[in-house]
């Protein structure tokens, strides 16, 4: 049996009647192009997944007037709600959840009979455009690394991300002892992008340095801090990746974690 669940709130009931959800459609991609005088066609410059909206058609269901009164009462304040969770789960498969928020409002297909129930339809913005787990499962694990550059000395730890959609992972540094290392740096061996972080003496032990592909920030526990180069991006699949630390007598674990559109990726690398 499918579950939609808004907020917590089941949908797939007696109640609200959902007969239709448009989740299984994509995202529109957007495609940057210039044209070329004298030239047939365009030149594709790049292209982007743009927001996703979804469709919830149903039926509103109670026992009386009054009742179906507040039940509208009740559902419009449900979906007035901003940024919630909208968890979609079908039958036999696995839960996507979005966070959304309604675009225009609730609509009402209300005749002078529906006295006890009302056809509706609504329509949710998801901004990302993807469905993401609720759960997180380990990618990779390297812990008490002790080496000025990891693996050592040469090669990459390799790191299999799935799902549908571009892998966006959080990636984090827990610093057990940090003794004299000073620089972080993490490198994608599969595009040479490479971000850089400075461990000055605000670092102790026990911090957690946290690489967040998604959001484009690297942070210190949960303040935001500075870094050099670029946050590397990630595919789906087989990602190879290296860690150098510049300085001496530290040992450190690395965190990899992501959420993608099948599954949520957490690791030590």
């Amino acid at each position: 049996m499918w579950s939609i669940k808004l907020d917590s709130t089941e949908l797939n009931s007696t109640t609200y009647n959902v007969s239709r959800i448009s989740d299984d459609t994509t995202a529109e991609r957007e495609i940057n192009s210039v044209k070329t005088d004298g030239v047939d066609g365009v030149v594709i410059i790049d292209d982007r997944f743009a927001e996703k909206i979804i469709e919830i058609k149903g039926v509103l269901v109670s026992d009386t007037p009054a009742n179906l009164q507040t039940l509208i009462d009740n559902f419009n304040e449900l979906c007035s709600r901003k940024d919630k969770n909208l968890d979609i789960k079908p039958d036999a498969g696995a839960t996507r959840r979005y966070v959304v928020r309604m675009v225009g409002g609730v609509q009402y297909e209300r005749d002078f009979y529906n006295n006890t129930f009302v056809p509706f339809r609504v329509k949710f913005l998801a901004p990302t455009g993807i469905g993401k787990d609720t759960a997180s499962t380990n990618a990779l694990t390297v812990a008490n690394i002790a080496t000025e550059r990891s693996p050592t000395p040469t090669g990459s730890h390799s790191a299999t991300l799935s799902g549908s959609a571009t892998q966006k992972p959080i990636i984090t540094f827990h610093i057990d002892t940090k003794g004299k290392a000073d620089l972080l740096t993490l490198t994608n061996d599969d595009n040479s992008e490479a971000v850089k972080i400075e461990l000055n003496s605000s670092f102790v032990n026990g911090d957690d340095v946290i690489i967040d592909t998604e959001q484009q920030i690297c942070k210190r526990n949960s303040a935001p801090i500075a870094f050099k180069g670029k946050i590397p991006s990630f595919a789906i699949g087989a990602n190879n990746l290296h860690v150098d630390i510049q300085g001496a007598t530290y040992v450190l674990d690395q965190e990899q974690s992501t959420w993608s559109g099948t599954g949520t990726i957490v690791g030590n690398v």
